[in-house]
């Protein structure tokens, strides 16, 4: 690939392959050697970032989403800095702390002024061999128990650091086998992810929320639509401004196990949304009220929700999600309790690390290969699992990995895998994902 210019990619500093492994909306992501590199041999993911017309005010270069994705992993490594020292790893080591469910950074440039292409980069793990979740078929209930705990593992991370991923999806989630066979999720595409380095270096105010329903198709949230059905105008609505984000990614993980147990799609099967319009996101705002139920009286003056709206669907109750994801094919009766705190209205919805120590998971011995790995890691888990007294069975072989070639894809590439040493070996893949933010125009 040939980049014009006297930037790194054109100096020759990478080696870079001739395909895309993937394409987004604002990047470009190849597979890269780096001469820089102590192992100059050793391939990397290479995400080119695209540059936009200048910011009138600021005069940046930088797509948004592109700095709030490399300002959430200052944050990420900033974390395993700290936890390197205080487990006395060298400095030069600290990736050997990073979370095992989140993506690790080896490099990053970013010229706000400049429009060459080649100026704003990003140089992540490879990833060879691994699928998207959503690509995975055949999964047994005890994988999809151990994909939801590693989720909200990984979730209870990130918000403990005050990270908000903004836009968990099957797609925005990579597997591989790395716990005695058992999936080993890597979470990627932090471009949507809420935090306050992000919210400082763009001026934000302090307060978390956004001005628009944004993300991934099948995993809007109740909170997150239901302006768009009570104003005609519902940018800067009261909602938008107490929006959580990370109440917003317990709802998308609860979707994402949902789709994992039922074999479902979120986009087409659970919550889909007609059109990127006002009116599409109007509609499908309906669909997830009749499924979580309206709020009561005491919630709604908490959300802003108006009184009226939806006042004939049914107020939400817990039986009521049970009854609805039992018609989906939900069926266990420990998954149905856990996803009913989870798919429901956000003062309702319990939080990762709560979730993550309900009995569901801390009573099933059959999990303790994956909890001992999270020890093993350095990051052990705030409960304990009974050791199985007889072997545990065998799950269910996942479908063996298969290159997919990428169209209309989501750009972001990452490793799967425990902490790694420095010279272990990195892998590849590809993954589609369609976000989007809606267009307040239409």
């Amino acid at each position: 690939m040939a980049f014009k210019g006297h930037n790194a990619l054109a100096s020759g500093r990478f080696e870079v392959a001739a395909r895309p492994l993937g394409a987004g909306g604002h990047s470009t992501v190849f597979k890269a050697k780096d001469k820089a590199y102590a192992d100059p041999s050793r391939s990397f993911a290479l995400k080119v970032y695209d540059p936009q017309q200048p910011d009138e005010a600021a005069g940046s270069t930088v797509h948004p989403s592109n700095i709030n994705e490399m300002l959430a992993l200052d944050v990420l490594q900033s974390a395993a800095e700290t936890k390197a020292i205080a487990s006395s790893i060298p400095p030069g080591f600290y990736r050997r702390a990073w979370h095992p469910n989140v993506v690790r950074r080896y490099g990053h440039h970013m010229a706000s002024k400049s429009t060459r292409h080649g100026d704003q980069w990003l140089l992540l793990e490879l990833l060879e061999g691994a699928q998207s979740l959503g690509r995975c078929s055949e999964v047994s209930a005890f994988e999809a128990k151990a994909v939801l705990y590693e989720l909200l593992r990984m979730l209870a991370f990130l918000h403990q650091n005050d990270i908000a991923h903004g836009d968990i999806s099957s797609e925005n989630l990579l597997v591989c086998r790395k716990i005695e066979g058992l999936p080993l999720l890597n979470a990627i595409d932090f471009g949507l992810s809420v935090h306050a380095k992000a919210q400082q270096a763009m001026g934000a105010e302090s307060g978390r929320g956004f001005q628009g329903a944004r993300g991934t198709p099948g995993y809007f949230t109740p909170e997150m639509t239901w302006p768009y059905a009570a104003y005609s105008d519902p940018k800067g609505s009261p909602m938008f401004q107490r929006y959580d984000e990370r109440k917003g990614d317990i709802f998308q993980t609860g979707v994402v196990a949902v789709e994992v147990a039922t074999g479902k799609n979120a986009a087409k099967d659970l919550f889909p949304l007609g059109r990127a319009t006002k009116q599409g996101v109007a509609q499908l705002s309906r669909q997830l009220f009749t499924f979580t139920g309206r709020p009561g009286n005491e919630e709604a003056a908490a959300m802003g929700f108006p009184q009226g709206l939806f006042s004939e669907i049914e107020v939400s109750s817990a039986d009521g999600i049970k009854a609805k994801l039992r018609r989906w094919g939900v069926g266990d009766e420990g998954l149905l309790d856990v996803l009913s705190k989870m798919v429901c209205l956000p003062g309702s919805r319990r939080t990762a690390e709560e979730l993550s120590m309900h009995p569901y998971f801390t009573h099933d011995a059959a999990l303790q290969p994956v909890v001992k790995a999270y020890i093993d890691w350095g990051f052990p888990p705030p409960h304990t699992i009974p050791t199985p007294t007889v072997p545990a069975p065998l799950p269910l072989p996942l479908p063996q990995p298969t290159h997919i070639t990428p169209t209309a894809t989501n750009s972001s590439m990452a490793s799967i895998g425990s902490p790694p040493t420095d010279d272990e070996q990195m892998m590849e893949v590809d993954e589609e994902a369609d976000m989007m933010v809606i267009d307040h125009s239409l």
